[in-house]
């Protein structure tokens, strides 16, 4: 049971990369096709926060380019 906790807890994604992930998705979306084999959930988390990064970038984008045109 022991071996199965720690192999879970290795599976987790940092806090550090998953900000990293938001920030600029490609390191979230490389961060994915590197673990999404061995460590599923990793890559999940990574792949999760690179395209909410995404979202919000291009949301913000959006958001500027309206408030320019006004």
């Amino acid at each position: 049971m022991d071996n199965y906790e720690e192999e879970d807890k290795r599976d987790d994604i940092d806090a550090g990369l998953a900000v990293l992930s938001y920030c600029l998705p490609i390191v979230g979306a490389v961060l994915y096709y590197i673990n999404k084999d061995d460590y599923p959930e990793k890559s999940k988390m990574a792949c999760i926060s690179a395209i909410g990064g995404a979202v919000f970038i291009i949301a913000l984008f959006v958001i500027i380019t309206v408030i320019r045109r006004v």
